[in-house]
């Protein structure tokens, strides 16, 4: 019974080697070549919806998470793939098709790095605002915490035109570098301000008490913090 059983599974073996052999349409490397053309294809798709992610304002506030994440996963498959395969066109062709998908992963990593940056940068500037808008003011605090986040916007701001696209580029300053800058100029005229009213203050004479008093005013003019702003136009008119 078990010598019928062998010969049976020989007889099976045998009449599909013979049917490869003898069918000239066959190929046995076609599977693998529709298995490697199809993740390089799909590679290229994760990076097309990667590019396209950018639409998504959101993604500045936190960058960009599952495009990113899949078409990292999709590229890595698919070179793993050409990279067995043996030198010819057929190598050369899809590594090139590879590279632009490897293009879009390294712009997204600046993205993110971008983002990261930014977030350094928004938690300096809110840091600064807490120490300028408390009671009672510390002046030698405040002067610290502008300090601080100058160093910040020039260590941080950086990163942010090493992204390729010239609109994500503004968009991205846009949120995180202006508004630190902005708000680090409104805290340096607010403090040149209170020094201003303070030298107003010590001056009896009042022709150049009110000199003082008109270079706050102008002070006060330039900042864009509301807070900021309508505490020091109090200040001024405590005078």
């Amino acid at each position: 019974m078990k010598t019928k059983w062998k010969w049976i599974v020989f007889s099976i073996i045998a009449i599909a080697a013979t049917f490869l052999i003898k069918n000239p349409y066959y190929d046995a490397s076609h599977d693998d070549k529709v298995v490697t053309e199809n993740t390089v294809e799909k590679a290229r798709e994760a990076s097309v919806k990667l590019r396209a992610a950018y639409k998504d304002k959101n993604i500045y506030l936190n960058g960009i998470d599952a495009p990113y994440d899949k078409a990292r996963t999709e590229y890595a498959h698919a070179i793993g793939m050409v990279n067995e395969l043996e030198k010819g066109e057929r190598k050369t062709r899809l590594k090139r098709q590879l590279k632009s998908v490897e293009q879009e992963i390294e712009t997204a990593n600046t993205f993110n790095k971008a983002v990261r940056a930014g977030k350094i940068l928004l938690t300096a500037q809110q840091e600064a605002e807490a120490v300028h808008v408390k009671e009672p003011f510390d002046i030698k605090a405040a002067v610290k915490s502008q300090k601080e986040l100058e160093e910040t916007i020039d260590k941080q701001s950086g990163i942010f035109t090493e992204i390729p696209f010239s609109y994500v580029q503004k968009d991205m300053k846009v949120t995180y570098v202006y508004p630190a800058m902005q708000f680090n100029r409104d805290a340096i005229f607010y403090v040149e301000g209170l020094a201003l009213l303070d030298e107003a203050k010590q001056n009896q004479v009042e022709s150049e008490k009110m000199k003082y008093v008109d270079q706050a005013v102008v002070k006060a003019n330039g900042i864009k913090h509301k807070e900021l702003k309508a505490k020091l136009e109090k200040k001024i008119k405590d005078i």
